[in-house]
């Protein structure tokens, strides 16, 4: 029988955000695993999604400002995520690119040491994204 646990909490980071920016961070810090769910749709005519997905994460005490430069006073950094369709790693500079075409994905995060995370839509071109987490850890 399992005898190990979860007890987790599930968030929203975007919904159908058709524009660059970033989403609505949450804090992390309590939490040892992520599982990020990123689904695409069509924008207004309908256009398939085409844009950049990002996943962000930071280390301050205070959360950043996300849409602006990283800096000594605004700390965060894009971090890398696991997709769980292949077992491929996504590196956090280059993200998730969708390129006219509507899907449905799920990651692992990478969130050692982490205080917040956030997602941001980059290169938009159409399309809508909607973005949900599952925070967990493992109770032994």
């Amino acid at each position: 029988p399992n005898t190990m646990a979860r007890k987790g909490r599930f968030d929203t980071i975007m919904t159908q955000k058709a524009a660059t920016g970033a989403g609505t961070a949450i804090d992390v810090s309590n939490f040892e695993s992520i599982m990020a769910s990123i689904a695409t749709e069509d924008s207004a005519g309908p256009l398939a999604a085409n844009l950049t997905i990002k996943c962000q994460g930071s280390n301050a005490a205070t959360e950043p400002t996300w849409g602006s430069a990283a800096s000594p006073t605004n700390v965060w950094d894009y971090i890398f995520m696991y997709d769980l369709n292949d077992n491929t790693t996504v590196p956090g500079d280059t993200g998730i690119p969708f390129a006219a075409a509507n899907d449905t994905r799920q990651f692992k995060v990478n969130v050692d040491g982490l205080h917040w995370l956030n997602f941001i839509v980059t290169a938009y071109v159409a399309g809508k994204v909607t973005v949900k987490t599952y925070s967990l850890n493992t109770i032994r």
